[in-house]
This record gives structure tokens, sequence and C-alpha cells, in this order.
């Protein structure tokens, strides 16, 4: 393996893009889109874990390339405009790559591959070897023996690395005269003209026998293939120049300012929740040194005026700021009522306690979050702690969560204040956990003649709407089943279809509340 220290330059655009289009439209229980930046984030990790890095970066592109431009006017501009959530989920990423330690680079008027270019020769004179992660073949032509590309293909867990040696056996010529094939040829992606009837191969076999575009274009050969190369001479030029990557973008920073920094694990974590990325959380867990929980008598314990605890089978473990008071069922109303009390789901420890008085004054972090955003996903520690203390979820005994509990309680307080949410935390969701806690013990007395009537009318009416369905749009549908409701919606009355999911286009309330004014149907 090579000795020379190593930096990734990573293709931000290229990579970007992939993901977005490879992955389904992933998005947070908020709306914010996300699966551009998830996919990003699963290829820099792959990146990240399985090299030795030094120096590292990622290029943008940022603004329209000027100079390619004023060459070239028609320039990509077969390209549709980018999807306008491409650009918030660039914005999002580039505060993860922050966090990652990770310099990001992007200097208007130019693209990300010359940003790389530039970087590249810098890192030569510092005789640093270069790694070029990209998913845009383009950027092979700065393949080097000091230097190798790394390109994604199908969907985003493909890596083909590509060397000096695996260029040359393909195309028989060095890397650096890619944008020579590319003047011949044209490029359809960046719609950069080519001369008619010459393909890669013709191209190629052209290029091994002159040596250079140059030495063809002074003496091009005799017959159909002569007369095309000097009949397109300054296209061919001038593609030969927009192909190739620059290496002199005024950027305004060394190597040492791409040295790979150390994480900010703290607000990666808190990112990842934000994102909703949940099953990154657990690789970056802070790994504190563990402080033993010190138990204290119960008349110390009292002095403090907010306390949090976890009830168990045998025990109730209650936690202040002088630290761990275990103590037992009996006490539990004793300490609980004359303090502000924090837990995390106080509904399940309810069936420890019964049968229970009602309690007005637990503070239950599991409702808060609840409160504070009713569409997530998940209200489980493993994804409050990174998201409001910035730390992961780690211990080896339950009572272990105490101080965090106390810490998040304490925090969420604030906000359901902030929030004017504390009327229905205390008088609207605390007195449901109390009742929904007594119904799992001890059950419902229920109707059952009336539910069965119930039951009868309801099927009733199911085969009456599916009849008002088939007789409105002429088409029979079981309404139960998305695939058959998106369907006839969107294939065989066609409606504007509005959201995209992971197995078709949406059907759920949102989507049919847009719809219902579309056609009489929707409103079935």
């Amino acid at each position: 393996m090579n000795q020379m220290k190593r930096i990734y330059l990573i293709d931000g655009s290229s990579l970007l893009f992939r993901t977005y289009f490879a992955l389904p439209p992933l998005m947070t229980t908020k709306g914010e889109p996300t699966g551009a930046v998830y996919g990003f984030v699963r290829i820099l990790l792959n990146i990240l874990e399985n090299n030795s890095i030094d120096y590292i970066g990622v290029s943008f592109d940022k603004g329209k390339p000027t100079f390619r431009l004023e060459k070239l006017p028609e320039y990509k501009a077969q390209r549709p405009k980018p999807p306008e959530d491409i650009s918030i989920q660039k914005e999002r990423l580039k505060e993860v790559l922050d966090a990652f330690g990770i310099s990001v680079i992007e200097i208007p008027g130019f693209e990300g591959d010359d940003i790389i270019g530039t970087i590249k020769k810098m890192a030569d004179k510092e005789n640093l070897y270069t790694v070029i992660v990209t998913g845009d073949r383009d950027l092979l032509q700065l393949i080097t023996d000091n230097s190798e590309v790394l390109l994604t293909k199908k969907g985003i867990s493909q890596i083909e690395r590509v060397t000096r040696e695996d260029f040359i056996k393909k195309y028989g010529i060095e890397p650096l005269r890619l944008s020579e094939i590319k003047a011949l040829t044209g490029d359809k992606s960046d719609n950069i003209p080519g001369v008619p009837g010459i393909g890669e191969k013709t191209a190629i076999t052209l290029l091994k026998k002159y040596g250079s575009l140059e030495k063809l274009i002074e003496n091009p050969p005799k017959g159909r293939i002569g007369d095309l190369i000097k009949r397109y001479k300054d296209q061919i030029l001038t593609a030969k120049e927009i192909a190739t990557i620059r290496t002199n973008v005024p950027i305004n920073l060394g190597i040492e300012d791409l040295r790979k920094r150390e994480i900010d694990r703290r607000r990666l974590l808190r990112l990842f929740s934000e994102l909703e990325f949940d099953t990154l959380l657990e690789k970056f867990t802070l790994e504190k040194e563990k402080i033993p929980l010190k138990e204290v008598e119960e008349k110390k314990f009292l002095s403090h005026k907010e306390i949090s605890f976890i009830v168990k089978k045998d025990a109730v473990y209650f936690y202040s700021d002088s630290g761990i008071f275990k103590g037992s069922k009996m006490d539990f109303d004793r300490i609980v009522n004359s303090r502000v009390s924090y837990t995390h789901g106080f509904k399940e420890e309810l069936l420890y306690l019964f049968p229970f008085n009602e309690k007005r004054n637990v503070f239950d972090t599991e409702i808060a979050a609840y409160l504070l955003n009713p569409s997530r996903k998940t209200y489980s520690l493993s994804s409050l702690f990174p998201l409001y203390l910035g730390e992961g979820l780690s211990f080896e005994k339950e009572e272990e969560l105490l101080p965090k509990i106390l810490s998040l309680g304490r925090i969420l307080k604030k906000k359901i204040e902030e929030e004017n949410l504390t009327k229905i935390l205390y008088e609207v969701e605390l007195p449901l956990s109390h009742v929904l806690s007594e119904m799992e013990i001890v059950g419902i007395k229920v109707d059952k003649k009336k539910l069965v009537e119930i039951r009868n009318e309801l099927r009733k009416r199911v085969i009456e709407i599916v009849k008002e369905i088939s007789d409105i749009s002429g088409f029979s549908i079981n309404p139960a089943s998305p695939k058959q409701v998106s369907y006839l919606l969107f294939e065989k009355l066609g409606l504007p279809k509005i959201k995209k999911t992971k197995s078709g286009y949406s059907t759920d309330q949102e989507t049919l509340f847009k719809l219902k004014e579309l056609h009489p149907v929707v409103d079935k």
C-alpha cells in the first residue's frame, strides 16, 4: 500500500445529485427533505471508516461556470433546473460536513471539478496521494501515479476504484487525455458537441496513432474522417478546452486548511436527531467517563426540590443533584408529591404502582416531547438525548439514566412553558396516562351487543361507499388498498400527483383533501 499521506477530495455536487435520485424522497416528520443528505452521509461513513485519511475536503458548484459559458453558451443548457429541495438539502449537508470536521470549498463561477483539480495540483506539490470521490467520469482525467478515483456506480453502495493502470488498460492512453476523447466524441450530459460520425472507439484509435489531438488536427488522415477533422477543427479545440478540468482556480486556502479535524459528536448527534437519522445515532454516542452514582441518605436527597425517578418492579430509584436514593413504592407519594418530579414513560411505570393515587405534578418527558412535536416517529430516550442533550444513550443499569432524565426534563419543561403547553400536559395528558394505565390493568366494560350492531352498520356503509365510487368513476376498487386508490385517482382519472412515496404516489388524508375539489369520487 502507498505510504504517502492521503488527501480525499469529494465531489459534493455529483454525490448529492446521485443520492437524491438514487434514494426515495425521505422526509422528517416536520416535512424537511432528507433523502440526499442521508445517502451522502452513508457514502461518507463508508469512506471514513475504511480508509486512512489525513486531509479531506468537499467541493460544490456555485453559480454558473462563467468561463465555460463564455466559450460555449449552450454548455449544460439542456439540463432541467435542479429540484428546489436539493438546494435545501445542500445547506443542511454543509452543516453535517462541518460537524464531521470536513472543510467545504465552493467558489462563485467555478465548478466543483475545477476546485478538485486545483487542490490536487497543490497536493502534488506537498507530495500527497490524492483520492477523488465522485460519480462524474470527467474527473478520471486527474488520475496519475499519485492519485486515483473512487467512482460511485449503481445507487450509493457500489464504488469502483480506478487507477492509472486501470484507465490505460481500458482506453490505451493516459488519463490526462480524456478531454481529447471528449473533444472528438462530445458529451451529451454536458451538451458539448462532438464530431458527427466519430465515436469513442474511433477517437481512441486516432489519438493513440497520432499521439496528441493537436498532431491529429495538424496532419489529419485522408478520407472522410480527415475531412471531418478539418471541418470541425474549431469546435474540437473549443470542446477540449471546455472538457479540460482547470487547475488554477483562485482558492484562498492551503493544504493545511483541509487537515481532517475531530468530529464534533455532540453537534452531529443533535443534527442526526433533527434529521431523524435514528439508525446513525448509535455510531456517535458520546463515551463519557462513567462517574458512579453516589447513594445518599434520604434527608440529604430531600433537600432538593427537583428530582427524577424510575419505577421498577421491586423498587423506585430517585435522583437529585446530591445523588441517588433507592426507595420503595411506599415512599413514592410522600417524595413525589412535594417536588418537581421528572420521569420518562409514566404510563408504563404506573403499572408497577397500582393501585395509585392520581399525580398532577409529574413531568413526563415522553409526553412533553410529543406535545412539542406530535409528528415525530419516536419519543424514546435514544432519540431525545441526542436532540436535546447532544449525548447518546449508553448505560449498564437503568438507574444510570436518572441524571440525564433530570437534565432532559429541565430543558423540556422550559420549552413546554414557552409554548404555553403546561396546562395541556398537566390537566389533559397526565390524567389520561392514569386512565389508560388503569384500563390496561383492570380492562373496560363493553356492550357486546351494541358493538356488533355498529360493526354491521359499518360493513353495510362500506359496501354502499364502494358502489358509489364505482358508479361515479366507472371503475370498481377496494378503498382499503392504497395501490388501487392510487391507480384510480392518478391513472384512470388523471388527477395531479402530489406526493411521491417509496411505493408510488401518496393517497394519504392530506393528499385526498387537496384533490377533493377536483373530482367527486375523492370525497367518498
